[in-house]
């Protein structure tokens, strides 16, 4: 028979695997919150969501081991370890944590989007999500047609010219169609699940540069900058001619906006692959325009928008179709006709 020692540090062992085995669930509560934490990173990406995720997740651990304790029940040696004062310290430490992570996610917020409006963000987001639609001068002459009428536009006289056109990559019109011809024709994809998050643009492009800023010094006339701080310029909108004088009124257009590239086939793209379309330099996807011709445009296509100034349409179908064909995205039976038409006034 067992003496009555031998039972007491049966129980009391008994009691400590209780008790681990509580904070062992707690342990993994908590991982499993930080694996969240992880996830929201990762299809989110910003700094204040995973820093909230994190503060909450320490929050919510320390409150479960302190529950835990609590209601673990008393050891069998009488003593009272519910108010132990490792318990009382992690869970102050939890909340001070959570009240200054929240205070950071504050600031961080605020600062970003204070940044946001003061870079003049590109607006092709949805208008259903927006509540509206909304260097040098560059390596080549402006596009004019030749041989026949250019089209009429709204507000926009057919013998007004373009502005000269910034040093975008376009093929030829010849290239054009031949591209526009090689392009799918697919039916657009649902727009579930679609968040500008998902294209994480102005990527720093290192020495305190980031896209944003290289294409505004690429599109400028006589811009004054101190590596890439831009101190004062001149920027001619080739969407609607008009000229602008301060980089931060200055929009940076994406040719293929972003949700309309959803649609077309990013939806199933990688994040990596999301970001380096939406800072894409290398193609004819990044041009500084007016806000108000931004705005217009939105994230809507050739069908349903096109520049103010009709000699414009020629390029900017061409942009378009080299966007579209770099980046295998497909097009409907209306957008191609629409592009067919606007090369015809090149």
């Amino acid at each position: 028979m067992a003496s009555s020692g031998g039972r007491e540090d049966l129980a009391q062992e008994v009691w400590r695997l209780d008790r681990a085995w509580r904070l062992a669930l707690g342990g993994l509560a908590a991982a499993a919150l930080v694996a969240l934490a992880l996830l929201i990173f990762v299809a989110d990406g910003t700094a204040s969501t995973v820093l909230l995720a994190l503060a909450f997740g320490w929050s919510a651990f320390a409150l479960l081991v302190a529950l835990l304790w609590r209601y673990a029940g008393p050891p069998p040696d009488g003593r009272d370890y519910s108010v132990h004062p490792s318990v009382v310290a992690w869970v102050r430490s939890a909340f001070l944590a959570t009240g200054l992570a929240l205070l950071v996610a504050l600031a961080l917020g605020v600062t970003g989007t204070a940044l946001a409006l003061a870079a003049g963000d590109d607006g092709d987001e949805p208008s259903a999500q927006r509540g509206h639609d909304g260097g040098s001068s560059g390596g080549h002459g402006a596009e004019v047609p030749q041989g026949a009428e250019a089209p009429q536009t709204a507000g926009a006289p057919e013998d007004e010219l373009p502005p000269p056109a910034p040093a975008l990559p376009a093929p030829s019109e010849e290239e054009s169609r031949a591209a526009l011809a090689r392009l799918e024709t697919a039916e657009p994809l649902p727009m579930k699940g679609y968040d500008r998050k998902a294209f994480p643009h102005w990527a720093g492009q290192g020495r305190g540069c980031d896209t944003r800023k290289l294409v505004l010094l690429r599109d400028g006339r006589e811009v004054s900058a101190e590596g890439c701080r831009i101190e004062s310029g001149t920027w001619v909108s080739y969407y609607d001619n008009a000229t602008i004088d301060s980089a931060r009124d200055v929009d940076v257009d994406h040719i293929v906006p972003l949700a309309h590239a959803w649609r077309s086939g990013a939806k199933a793209w990688t994040r990596d692959e999301r970001r380096a379309f939406a800072n894409d330099l290398d193609d004819s996807q990044l041009l500084a325009v007016s806000a108000s011709s931004n705005r217009a445009k939105g994230d809507k296509g050739p069908a349903k928008w096109k520049p103010d100034v009709a000699t414009a349409w020629c390029l900017y179908a061409r942009w378009w179709i080299q966007v579209k064909e770099r980046w295998s995205l497909t097009t409907t039976s209306e957008e191609r006709d629409d592009l067919g038409a606007m090369l015809d006034t090149c």
